[in-house]
């Protein structure tokens, strides 16, 4: 993801300047969701073997292991709210123009 422009202006005339933060690029939902999942999981501990005296030894997920499983998850969740049919599905603007009309019972898109 590119670094947003920051911008100084001046708003109105006024000799008071603004600091603005202008994004180019965002997440979708399925980046939203795996941007929150690695929020918790990229400090998880993942067992590793037993210490000498037979309790469970612990690593930290390396960054690799942690992209690869939110990853999954991410793909794996959406695929099955989408086979479980809880998503709408909405027309394109291109569609939506297509059906433009100015009649107020159609449910056409109207300007």
């Amino acid at each position: 993801m590119k670094k947003p422009d920051v911008i100084v202006a001046a708003l109105n005339g006024t000799r008071r300047n603004q600091l603005f933060i202008h994004t180019t690029e965002s997440f979708d939902e399925q980046g939203k969701f795996a941007y929150d999942l690695m929020k918790t999981y990229a400090c998880a501990a993942v067992p590793d073997g037993e210490t000498s005296t037979g309790n469970v030894n612990l690593r930290m997920v390396t960054p690799a292991e942690a992209v690869e499983h939110v990853m999954t998850v991410t793909r794996l969740f959406f695929e099955e709210i989408d086979k479980a049919g809880w998503t709408i599905k909405y027309p394109g603007y291109a569609e939506m123009e297509a059906t433009e009309t100015n009649e107020p019972s159609s449910p056409g898109f109207r300007r």
